[in-house]
C-alpha cells in the first residue's frame, strides 16, 4: 500500500524529508493528516523529518548540508556507511 509521496525519499535507508509550506501544511487538519501519515511511516520503520519550506528557500546551502549530514548519519546507524 502506498502511504503517500515525499518531497525527498531515500528508500534504501527509509528516510523521508518533507518540506512543509504554508499552503498545505499549516491548518489544524493539515497537521493532523501529516501526523497520521508520519506515524504510519514510523510504524513501518521509516524516519520522517519535516523542514519549513521558507527556511529551505532562505538557506539552500544549509539545507543541502543538513540533508547530506542526516543521510550520512542514518547510513552509519544502519551499517551502510563506513
Amino acid at each position: 500500500d502506498r502511504i503517500g509521496y515525499g518531497d525527498l525519499v531515500f528508500t534504501e535507508i527509509r528516510l523521508v524529508i518533507e518540506l512543509d509550506g504554508l499552503a498545505t501544511h499549516s491548518s489544524p487538519s493539515d497537521k493532523a493528516r501529516d501526523t497520521v501519515r508520519d506515524l504510519r511511516l514510523a510504524r513501518l520503520g521509516w524516519e520522517v523529518i519535516r523542514m519549513s519550506g521558507s527556511w529551505v528557500t532562505a538557506n539552500p546551502e544549509e539545507f543541502v548540508a543538513a540533508v547530506r549530514d542526516i543521510v550520512r548519519t542514518r547510513q552509519v546507524r544502519q551499517g551502510l556507511w563506513t
